[in-house]
């Protein structure tokens, strides 16, 4: 056992100064972190203390340590872990801090086994480190060990910086001579010499960076020498990051490999230079002269390339302060105009919709059906600028009502910036009320310029995603949600909300689900996001579940067609069609201009048979919609069982030119031909029908009939056996089948095939004809025979 070890875990159970020893956490090169207790104070929280693995042995090097732990504890700083007492014990220097529960960085690093971190993620975690080390920076002291175990979390998952027990303390700037220090994988190269500054803790954060960002250190030592790895970070030149993780920006990647530069003079001047490069490919020059405050990036000269001043920011944009009275939010959802519709079905035909209507008064549920998501795309309700939760009463900003918009400068052109979060609130209110307006692009513009200003602002992330999604640039929407969540951006659930639409676009419904769930507990009486969960569980078939979101809907806000009309959805489902006819005409009282609501309306009235009725529903959704392939499709069904074959023939070729791909078009068409007797023509429409979908026992049925009506005997039958290998108890392709058996004298055959189809339907008159001539000619067949017998 070496001496460190013993030393370590002889500590346990004693007391250190006014702290006793309870447990060991981590033990390292320089020292060892043990959970402790205060003595007298029993109530106060437990405490980190760490004991360095050396002896202080004369006054001055005594002196030396409680001044640089009087420095230490005045390093207050958001993601700093605080010191909070030092002291020397028979000799051996120890320091007291906040006990971090969270785990560390290298814990995060060992789940992620060898995968990346999210940009977004990587990127606040260094910002919030490089805030911390760039502010330690300005008070003289470099931490020298700066490595994933010595960044904590705390509880509300922010990074703390932590262990500067080893940390020098410089009079100036300048690189300072001392004993050579650090965890090798992530010194710099002058550090192995001994040389510590304010640079070789900026390349320690670009190792860190690296490791973040790529799931792997910048060098990988096969070989864990001292010398082995100084020449490594030496001499070899690190694999860029994109080339092992694509999704890194080109000035995230150059900020990493500067930071990493074998010359510490080609480094950033400072970290708050590195972080700014890091985020958006910013330069600044910095100044040490000013003091830091506790909180914030290191103060920055604003610089112009041409050497001029920089143009103020325009703020003739009626925008509050921070402090000021919110934006009232827009609300645009549930009030759709003939321009934007609220439609919420992507024209989507099952393969299976029609395969038993065989005949002319078929059942109206077997029409292609509609899928339950919107192909035109709903304006969302625009609670992103204060936070709060839209009311139905919140009036639209008017198209006319343009803001003043403060200029944006191509980066290019741009003089270097600062992080400065009143500038990015004043782009981002600009942002906010572009999206009011529905100018998205633009939104979109100033939303990228904010957070450039203020890189981790989960309110410019929200609107952010919410132009995304209205640019329906769905993918980006949904990052840009996720990282506005995963900065405790949630806006009473609204964000949840939008995630969960966006998601329903990207059809991962169950994923939206999940998500409108979480928009509930957070405001359970949410009448839009009850709505929406409704629209999705519709979507899964999950239509009882479906019924009871969109009734607690219609009780938070009776006004509402859309609920109307998902609830007149779920109930002709649920088999439930004169109730689901009273939702549609509820939807239509409050908005008579919806085309998806007539059309639905029809497809109710085709299945409670009142054709007349549905033809002028489809008329109606066809005059607000021409476009919409399944109104032809519910006109052509009622005309059909009304006899107008003509007219049917129209409504299915408009319908067809929609989506000429589609083989259910082809098989009606054909219905319908055999029905006019034009038997050539039909059998064309079924050939192209099987060729689309030689699956389809419907499509194969109607070629047979055809073919039969053509005198193709031979090929009708082979058709109708192709139907039964893929329905064997289709009562109709029996009977026909045995009308073809019939009419090749195989009487037998046919008798059996008639009597089947009876079997399946008794109440078939047209199977009972070829049961009786099947019946006729075998007797007629068999009274010859005894005849010939005779004689």
């Amino acid at each position: 056992m070496s001496n460190t070890q013993a030393n370590s875990e002889s500590y346990v159970g004693r007391q250190v100064g006014n702290y006793l020893v309870q447990a060991e956490v981590q033990r390292g090169s320089y020292g060892s972190v043990f959970q402790a207790k205060h003595v007298i104070f029993a109530d106060e929280p437990v405490v980190a203390l760490k004991i360095l693995h050396t002896n202080l042995t004369d006054p001055a090097s005594e002196q030396q340590f409680f001044d640089e732990a009087r420095l230490l504890r005045r390093l207050k700083h958001a993601h700093i872990l605080p010191v909070q007492d030092a002291g020397l014990d028979e000799g051996v220097p120890y320091f007291v801090a906040a006990y971090a529960a969270s785990g560390s960085l290298r814990d995060l690093l060992l789940k992620q086994q060898g995968t990346p971190l999210p940009v977004a993620d990587a990127l606040r975690i260094l910002n919030q480190v490089g805030d911390g080390l760039n502010y330690a920076h300005q008070q003289s002291v470099v931490h020298r060990d700066l490595k994933p175990e010595n960044i904590l979390f705390g509880d509300q998952g922010e990074a703390l910086l932590a262990d500067f027990g080893i940390a020098v303390t410089l009079t100036s700037t300048r690189t300072q001579l001392a004993n050579r220090s650090g965890t090798p994988a992530y010194m710099a190269p002058e550090q192995f010499e001994g040389l510590s500054s304010i640079k070789s803790d900026q390349y320690a954060l670009g190792c860190i960076a690296y490791e973040l960002l790529t799931g792997r250190l910048p060098f990988q030592f096969a070989d864990t020498s001292i010398e082995s790895i100084w020449f490594q970070h030496a001499k070899v030149v690190p694999t860029p990051p994109t080339q092992i993780n694509s999704t890194i920006p080109p000035y995230t990647e150059q900020a990493i490999l500067r930071t990493l530069a074998k010359d510490r003079e080609q480094r950033f001047l400072s970290v708050a230079d590195f972080l700014l490069a890091l985020n958006s490919g910013y330069t600044t020059q910095t100044i040490y002269a000013t003091p830091a405050q506790p909180q914030g990036l290191t103060p920055t000269v604003m610089v112009d390339p041409t050497g001029q001043q920089p143009p103020p920011l325009a703020s003739t944009l009626m925008v509050e302060s921070p402090t000021g009275p919110a934006i009232a939010p827009t609300i645009l959802a549930d009030q759709p105009s003939a321009s934007t519709p609220a439609q919420g079905y992507t024209p989507t035909v099952s393969a299976d919709a029609e395969n038993n209507s065989h005949t002319t008064q078929g059942d109206a549920q077997n029409q292609p059906q509609a899928a339950s998501t919107s192909k035109q795309t709903r304006r969302l309700p625009t609670a992103m600028t204060t936070g709060s939760v839209p009311t139905p009463q919140a009036q639209t900003t008017s198209p006319e009502a343009v803001p003043v918009l403060p200029p944006i400068t191509p980066v290019s052109q741009q003089p270097t910036l600062i992080l400065d979060p009143d500038k990015a609130r004043l782009y981002g209110e600009t942002a906010h009320k572009l999206n009011d307006i529905e100018r998205y692009s633009e939104a979109l513009a100033y939303f990228e310029q904010a957070l450039h200003f203020d890189p981790a602002n989960g309110w410019l992330y929200g609107g952010k995603g919410f132009a995304l999604y209205h640019l329906e640039r769905y993918e980006e929407a949904l990052t840009a949600l996720n990282d506005a969540i995963k900065l405790g951006y949630t806006n009473n659930g609204w964000i949840y909300a939008y995630l969960g639409y966006t998601l329903k676009e990207l059809r991962r419904y169950q994923e939206a689900l999940q998500a409108y769930d979480q928009s509930l507990q957070l405001d359970a009486n949410n009448a839009w996001t009850l709505r929406e969960k409704g629209h999705v569980l519709n979507t899964l078939k999950h239509y009882d579940d479906a019924l009871k979101c969109i009734d607690h809907s219609l009780e938070l806000d009776a006004k509402s067609e859309f609920a109307y009309g998902r609830r007149g959805f779920a109930l002709k489902n649920l088999g439930r069609h004169a109730e689901a006819l009273q939702a549609y005409d509820q939807a239509l009282a409050l908005d008579p201009h919806d085309g998806w609501t007539y059309r639905e309306k029809a497809h109710v009235l085709n299945l409670l048979k009142r054709y007349p009725e549905a033809v002028e529903a489809a008329n109606m959704a066809i005059q607000f919609d021409a476009h919409d392939m399944y109104a032809y499709v519910q006109k052509g069904f009622a005309l059909k069982n009304l006899g107008h074959y003509e007219e049917v023939l129209q409504a299915y070729n408009q319908a067809q030119a929609l989506d000429p791909k589609n083989a259910w078009f082809y098989r009606e068409k054909a219905f319908v031909l055999n029905e006019l007797k034009r038997y050539e023509e039909a059998l064309h429409e079924s050939d192209q029908a099987v060729k689309l979908e030689p699956h389809n026992a419907f499509a194969h049925g109607r070629r047979g009939f055809a073919l039969k009506e053509l005198k193709r005997y031979e090929e009708a039958l082979q058709a109708y056996d192709q139907a039964l290998q893929l329905d064997a108890n289709d009562a109709w392709t029996l009977r026909e089948k045995a009308h073809v058996l019939n009419s090749l004298k195989h009487y037998d055959e046919a008798l059996t095939c008639a009597e089947q189809a009876l079997h399946l339907n008794p109440q078939d008159d047209l199977a009972k004809e070829q049961r009786e001539a099947a019946k006729r000619h075998l007797r007629r067949h068999k009274k010859a025979v005894e005849e010939k017998e005779r004689e």
